[in-house]
């Protein structure tokens, strides 16, 4: 279980979040997810991730800051599952999550759950 806090606070909607997100861009991995909307009020900004799993031909990669990298053979979706609930969940009305990972799927990645034929070029070096 990780014993990370999670900090919460309201920001003013008069600050638009990309002028916000202009502060941490910079940092490894930044991440916005706007909810484009001034009154759903819900716009998660990320980066320097703890950790993160990286796939590419049946192997993923695990780096996290307080560990040693590690390589396997594991489905990526395992793994993910299985680091989610290493984490303890807050219960907190105010927020309507509180944890859960902020990535991407690739359409290759669809290799690990079905079986395709042939296999593409590496396009991404």
């Amino acid at each position: 279980m990780s014993s990370e806090a999670l900090y919460t606070f309201e920001l003013p909607y008069s600050i638009a979040t990309p002028i916000l997100f202009e502060r941490i861009r910079f940092l490894p991995k930044p991440v916005l997810l706007d909810s484009n909307s001034d009154t759903a009020g819900m716009d998660i900004i990320a980066a320097d991730p703890h950790t993160t799993l990286t796939s590419s031909k049946g192997q993923t990669r695990i780096c996290s800051l307080d560990k040693a990298d590690e390589v396997t053979d594991k489905c990526p979706f395992t793994l993910l599952q299985e680091l989610l609930a290493s984490y303890s969940a807050l219960d907190h009305d105010a927020i309507p999550f509180t944890g859960g990972a902020i990535g991407c799927f690739s359409y290759d990645l669809g290799r690990r759950i079905h079986k395709l034929n042939g296999h593409p070029g590496d396009d991404i070096e």
